[in-house]
């Protein structure tokens, strides 16, 4: 089984953010469909199953981590 490449899962992650015509300091979970909100670069948000964590305010710094 081929593992998709980083881009390919944020890029994946923001298509489906945008489906759900989410704010730039929200995205969605792939995996748990949790939505997260970061209010600032110190808000750290990780959803339910532990696969994203976000931080930050807004699309200009809005730090996206993803756990494998």
């Amino acid at each position: 089984m081929k593992m998709k490449s980083f881009e390919n899962k944020i890029n994946e992650l923001n298509e489906l953010s945008k489906s759900y015509n989410l704010k730039e300091n929200q995205r969605i979970c792939t995996k748990c469909k949790d939505i997260l909100t970061s209010e600032n670069n110190y808000d750290l948000k990780k959803c339910s199953c532990g696969y994203l964590s976000i931080d930050g305010e807004n699309e200009s710094y809005l730090r996206i981590l993803i756990s494998e």
